[in-house]
């Protein structure tokens, strides 16, 4: 039923809960999904203005960090996908929504009601996926 599954992770505890969970469902593909928060990059390029900084740096070692630990989890998944972005994380979700059957996520408890219970990247896709979602707790 679930062929083809989309695994977006932060890589907290949280999040690796869902491993279990995708193990079960034994589905032909995977695809982790790792999405570096982009909001830090642009604040930060406005407060270091006059200062010699790479921030391209920064994001290449956050990318090249990233890649790292979702080989870690594309072992104990089996063969799975890595994708590693910048931008707004429940937006590059949805994103990519179409194109599988099934997103499998950690929920997260901060923010207002809904939030506190799933998490506001959890509860944004849940709200604007065009695909099945499930939300690990």
């Amino acid at each position: 039923m679930f062929r083809k599954v989309l695994y977006p992770t932060d890589f907290s505890e949280n999040s690796k809960k869902a491993i279990k969970c995708i193990n079960a469902l034994k589905p032909e593909a995977v695809t982790i999904l790792h999405v570096i928060d982009e909001d830090p990059f642009d604040i930060y390029e406005e407060l270091t203005v006059g200062v010699d900084y790479d921030v391209e740096k920064v994001k290449n070692h956050l990318i090249n960090e990233a890649k790292r630990k979702a080989e870690k989890i594309a072992k104990e998944i089996g063969n799975a996908k890595i994708e590693v972005v910048i931008g707004e994380p429940w937006i590059e979700i949805v994103k990519r929504s179409e194109n599988y059957d099934l997103i499998v996520l950690g929920a997260f408890g901060s923010g207002g009601i809904l939030e506190r219970l799933l998490g506001s990247t959890a509860e944004a896709v849940l709200r604007h996926s065009k695909c099945s979602v499930l939300v690990v707790r």
